[in-house]
């Protein structure tokens, strides 16, 4: 397959990791565009439109373009490989210099395996998508060293044993970039920070770009803010999960609620067992219906009243009630993956402002 592939006309920067990856993703392209380059950038999933997923220079492709090459294409080897296929032509059809891709799970087998990096980013190392990864953190992390290359910025956070064995034995030039504990988007920052060096080193960026600047470049739902004090972030996975509960604790020390729904194959609910101080009301969302791999409503009321030892609300509209509920002094968080993000970006345009 990939001997097929026409040699591309840019340079590609992969993005891996357990979490990160899209904040670090769209970091990078931001400053190379800033530089004065024609930046491509694919990432997964989408939150309103599958064209999110498909940008130049921050902007997405056009629908009828992205319908247009979809077709054009022979549909051979799954949906997402059709996807990735369907950007390296409009990529290639823009004459772009470089390309930010997000693996999309793991690396060996995703599809990114298909170009050949200029530089490699690793995130971080948790525990995700098991079922295909494995169950233990050096099984994952072998998955997401797969295609380490000669160049590698590393976040200190997937600094396991394995992720620099791979480095060693591969002769890699690495560089490490220390992260903040108490802030992702921090961490995140300092990893693109890092990342950007590389290119500077290379001749390629003139100048450094500024932290606070950098700091501020996210994509949707990452601790987004979209009325006062409504906060949605698509953390779906114990280290994500974790790390949201930190920013939180560090920003709104008076507490708040949340809203949360689960996938059924991550283990959100432990991490809730020390939040009474956190969170005054927890409400559960029922999106079972819209995608199957999300927890029933009753379920994951369930298991989180088993691990908390507290009540959690489990009502017909669970978005309606906690805002209307929420007071000034007090924020409203909505958490536990796309989908339930998704679901809030609609249900709170309706709501007036308070």
């Amino acid at each position: 397959m990939k001997k097929s592939l026409p040699k591309p006309c840019f340079l590609s920067i992969h993005v891996i990791g357990t979490n990160g990856k899209g904040s670090v993703s769209y970091k990078i392209a931001y400053a190379l565009e800033k530089a004065g380059f024609k930046v491509g950038l694919l990432t997964s999933p989408h939150l309103e439109c599958i064209t999110e997923r498909i940008q130049i220079n921050r902007k997405p492709i056009d629908l009828k373009t992205y319908q247009k090459i979809w077709t054009a294409i022979p549909f051979e080897e799954g949906w997402y490989m059709h996807l990735f296929l369907v950007a390296l032509q409009y990529f290639q059809q823009n004459c772009v210099d470089f390309v930010v891709l997000e693996a999309g799970m793991g690396a060996r087998l995703d599809p990114i395996r298909l170009i050949d990096p200029f530089l490699t980013v690793i995130t971080s190392i948790g525990y995700d998508h098991t079922q295909d990864l494995g169950n233990t953190l050096e099984k994952i992390a072998l998955e997401k060293g797969a295609l380490f290359t000669k160049d590698l910025v590393i976040s200190s956070q997937a600094l396991t044993p394995t992720i620099l064995t791979l480095a060693l034995k591969r002769q890699t030039n690495v560089a490490i970039a220390q992260t903040d504990e108490n802030d992702y988007q921090s961490s995140n920052t300092f990893t693109a920070m890092k990342a950007i060096e590389f290119f500077k080193k290379k001749g390629i960026i003139p100048v450094s770009i500024d932290f606070k600047e950098l700091y501020e470049v996210v994509p949707m739902g990452r601790f987004e803010e979209i009325k006062k004090g409504v906060i949605l972030d698509v953390a779906h996975n114990p280290q994500g999960l974790e790390a949201l509960m930190k920013k939180c604790r560090q920003k709104y020390p008076v507490g708040g609620m949340l809203i949360i729904g689960g996938y059924k194959d991550k283990d959100l609910v432990s991490v809730l067992k020390n939040t009474h101080e956190v969170f005054s009301k927890i409400f559960v969302c029922d999106l079972a219906k819209k995608d199957p791999r999300m927890l029933a409503q009753e379920t994951l009321k369930m298991q989180i009243e088993m691990i908390t030892k507290r009540e959690v609300l489990s009502v017909e509209d669970p978005f309606k009630q906690a805002y209307f509920e929420k007071d000034e002094e007090r924020y409203l968080l909505v958490c536990g993956g796309f989908q339930i993000v998704k679901e809030a970006k609609k249900r709170f345009k309706d709501f007036p402002d308070r």
